[in-house]
């Protein structure tokens, strides 16, 4: 945590002037020549969150980097957009699963308010699958469809991909809830079988 301390003491932006009046590091009551109080307390508590929160800032950061690799790995293996007829069928293909997968996941682990469930959702939610879905290349493949006056590919794309990722993530909701179901029923004992 020192590390942390010294890393953060250079980008404090509240850093606390010496005091002027001979007492030792200024105080809260030496108004005029250190922090006011509001500060002391926006010091305290970004410190507080960036030390809580870090663990989960590098769940989000592995995952959101093995889904981008992943996606990759799914692009080249489809192919580019050339070998499919000018059509993006990689971007559909991994936004479809991947709202499938975040509405199997969501609804399998909402119910369990436990830390480690909140950070299997930052890793493969926020993380994984945030990495690995991509609109951002389905609004420039949109945008390349459209430059090109593909004007029916663009309106069929943009639909699939929408209604394709609301059904998608539906039946992955219904997935998630089955599951979860499944591994809350109680085990019959010996006796009621």
């Amino acid at each position: 945590m020192a590390n942390f301390d010294a890393m953060l003491a250079e980008f404090d932006v509240f850093r606390e002037a010496p005091s002027r009046s001979g007492g030792g590091g200024g105080g809260v009551a030496d108004a005029g020549r250190s922090l006011p109080r509001q500060r002391i307390r926006a010091r305290t508590l970004i410190r507080v969150t960036l030390r809580s929160r870090l663990p989960d800032l590098g769940l989000v950061a592995l995952g959101g980097a093995l889904g981008s690799i992943a996606r990759v790995g799914v692009s080249t293996a489809i192919g580019p957009v050339d070998a499919t007829g000018g059509f993006p069928l990689a971007t559909l293909v991994v936004n479809l699963f991947g709202s499938f997968a975040l509405g199997a996941l969501i609804a399998g682990t909402t119910a369990r308010d436990e830390v480690r469930w909140r950070r299997l959702r930052l890793l493969l939610g926020t993380g994984l699958l945030g990495g690995f879905t991509t609109y951002s290349l389905l609004a420039a493949d949109l945008a390349a469809s459209l430059l090109d006056e593909r004007f029916g590919m663009a309106m069929g794309y943009a639909f699939a991909t929408v209604t394709g990722g609301a059904i998608a993530s539906g039946l992955g909701v219904l997935l998630g809830q089955r599951i979860a179901r499944a591994h809350t029923r109680p085990v019959a004992s010996e006796a009621t079988r």
